[in-house]
């Protein structure tokens, strides 16, 4: 059976590198192939590399077009090393990642593009057939803007695979305290029990948040809630049906999860329910709005 393959961009910084952990406690060697990931964009070659003596403000002021075009040659050759240059530099930031991650089994390999990144995160994903995507993102206040980093909420927007998203503790990273994603994985490591959650609104997209809520409770032998939202403005009927339609989906999970019911706005209700019990890892579909919206 292939390896899936996980795509984990990275930015360089301590925050982006979390995920690694993450991913290494969720995912077995034997199972994946890690794709580290990094995009930036291209330098600028500096005026000093242009010819002074044969430009001035960027037009040729001597010879013939011969040399004109021998000067464009040479400054472009100048621009393709110094992108070179860049590229390396930026794979050699990512090695000690790759060889920790290879000396620990894991089939690893690092990719540097230049551009948009969150561009080049989707452009990458759509050529190659990545599975999955794994990323730290800056999120801020509230469920509704979980993602409200641009890369993040770009790639979430813009891909058709799962994408796993982890909100590290800034404030836990300057005073060089454990964070949220460093307390799960030191949870999987020991084998602990890892509180796993998963919303549905009854769509037939939402259906794949649960899904992999139950994959990952299999695996990870963890208790999934499964939180089960009518709007409020649903009959009762129809309430219901989204309730049976969760059921039956979950038949084959194994321990069976715990269904909870709520009715509301889902962003508002899951926020409010989050507050009061808490968990480890949630699992819930992003949509992009409908240009109506």
């Amino acid at each position: 059976m292939p390896k899936r393959k996980v795509l984990i961009p990275l930015d360089g910084s301590d925050f982006s590198r979390q995920i690694v952990r993450i991913v290494r406690n969720f995912f077995e060697p034997d199972d994946v192939e890690l794709i580290l990931f990094r995009a930036a964009f291209p330098p600028v070659l500096p005026s000093e590399s242009s010819p002074t003596d044969i430009f001035a403000g960027g037009m040729p002021i001597t010879g013939s077009y011969e040399v004109y075009n021998r000067a464009l040659d040479s400054t472009y050759a100048a621009l393709d090393q110094e992108r070179e240059q860049f590229r390396l530099q930026l794979a050699e930031e990512l090695a000690p990642d790759v060889q920790k991650l290879r000396d620990a089994g894991y089939t690893v390999r690092c990719q540097v593009d230049y551009g948009e990144p969150a561009q080049c995160i989707v452009d990458f994903v759509t050529d190659t057939g990545v599975d999955m995507i794994a990323m730290a993102t800056h999120g801020r206040g509230g469920l509704g803007r979980l993602v409200m980093g641009s890369v993040a909420e770009r790639v979430l927007r813009s891909v058709s695979v799962p994408v796993l998203l982890m909100r590290p503790d800034v404030q836990a990273i300057a005073a060089d305290k454990p964070t949220a994603g460093a307390g799960l994985a030191r949870s999987l490591g020991r084998g602990g029990a890892v509180r796993i959650a998963a919303a549905t609104d009854g769509s037939p997209t939402a259906q794949h948040a649960m899904e992999m809520g139950a994959s990952l409770t299999c695996r990870l032998g963890s208790q999934l809630t499964a939180y089960v939202i009518a709007g409020d403005r649903q009959t009762s009927a129809q309430a219901q049906k989204v309730m049976r339609d969760a059921n039956a989906a979950m038949q084959q999970c194994t321990p069976r999860p715990n269904f909870v019911p709520l009715v509301g706005y889902i962003d508002d209700v899951l926020l409010q329910q989050l507050e009061k019990q808490q968990q480890d890892l949630l699992c819930l579909l992003y949509t992009s709005p409908s240009p109506r919206d």
